[in-house]
């Protein structure tokens, strides 16, 4: 139990550690963070997508075997977010403007130059 636990968190840090070297931009946290909050919220609420098609009156055995993989695919949480990252990824436009980005990066270096203590700075 506790090795395996412990193998698992070690593999997030290192999964952390690989996308906190990636420049973002707004699309890409966008995506990201609605592919999360998709399989996040359906890891909490793993039964929300049980009952998606009970309004459907006498399905057919091919058609009751469709409903059911697609129940089954929603509520696995990481095909949810992948299903959504893949669909956001192809359905929104590309930023054309990278001078945007670069605003960004410089006023975020500016911000962390401003949070940093300067030890010069104190004589």
């Amino acid at each position: 139990g506790g090795v395996t636990t412990f193998l698992f968190a070690s593999v997030v840090v290192s999964g952390l550690r690989v996308l906190s070297f990636v420049q973002y931009t707004r699309r890409d946290r966008f995506i990201l963070a609605a592919a999360l909050s998709f399989g996040v919220g359906d890891l909490l609420v793993p039964d929300i997508f049980n009952y998606l098609f009970d309004g459907v009156n006498n399905p057919n055995n091919g058609l009751q075997g469709l409903f059911e993989s697609i129940t089954i695919v929603l509520s696995t949480p990481f095909l949810i977010s992948g299903l959504v990252a893949l669909t956001l990824n192809l359905l929104l436009p590309q930023d054309g403007s990278q001078e945007d980005e670069v605003e960004e990066s410089a006023e975020v270096a500016q911000d962390l130059e401003i949070q940093m203590p300067n030890p010069e700075r104190k004589r």
